[in-house]
């Protein structure tokens, strides 16, 4: 996308034809997180030594991104519980329609939605820049094989849920990997499959209020069904 990371729309260059040749747009990628952060370490004095701790590691993994979305939308008021259900998943939703056009939530295992984790996670662009190939039907949008590489960004902000502890300002940045496919349509209905990956992404923010380099991945795949005009 501009995407608005992070994560698979399809590119400018044939964003027009496909919002004029298709309907149905919206697709639901799984997402998935497994990144470190190194905290800066506590810092004493003896005598005349300073002495500084080797920074903590922290992981943030899709686990425990998913526990500390579901305190933190209970205390904004926004989710009727203090955790998700078995089997609920993070998923970054994609607008192939629009670009940029996306948004994270969480659903349950049955991908019904639970809540809009928005206001937490979020995925942006620094710029417009996308490196695209493939083909796409002029006539139905269809794509084939289609890639794009562009930067984006993961940020995850709790600090302003209310919930007491709340701690992550953090973001993770990388080039974001994607391939997208359409199936051969059938009476009018075909599938489309999204790849997205962030590979060796790297970040920083706080946690709890101290400073903190992240290091990871995240990816997020999926299909939907959708419908040609």
């Amino acid at each position: 996308m501009k995407i608005k990371i992070v994560l698979g729309i399809v590119a400018v260059a044939f964003a027009a034809v496909t919002a004029s040749a298709r309907v149905d747009k919206l697709i639901n990628l799984p997402f998935t997180i497994a990144a470190t952060a190194e905290v800066q370490g506590a810092g004493s004095l003896s005598g005349t030594i300073t002495n500084v701790a080797a920074p903590t590691k922290v992981s943030i993994t899709t686990k425990s991104l998913l526990a500390t979305l579901a305190l933190d939308e209970y205390y904004e008021g926004n989710y009727g519980s203090s955790n998700f259900p078995a089997g609920a998943q993070i998923v970054f939703v994609d607008d192939l329609s629009f670009f940029p056009g996306s948004s994270f939530k969480v659903v349950d295992s049955q991908g019904l939605l639970l809540v809009d984790v928005s206001d937490l996670l979020e995925f942006t662009m620094p710029d417009d820049a996308v490196v695209n190939s493939g083909q796409q039907d002029t006539t139905t949008g269809l794509i084939t094989k289609y890639t794009e590489s562009y930067v984006g960004q993961i940020t995850f902000d709790d600090r302003g849920s209310g919930r007491p502890g709340a701690k992550y300002k953090i973001y993770l940045a990388g080039v974001v990997n994607a391939t997208g496919t359409d199936s051969t349509p059938k009476n009018g209905s075909y599938m489309e499959k999204w790849n997205l990956k962030m590979s060796s992404g790297g970040g920083s923010g706080t946690i709890g209020g101290t400073n903190a380099i992240i290091s990871g991945n995240a990816a997020a795949s999926g299909s939907a069904p959708f419908t040609l005009f």
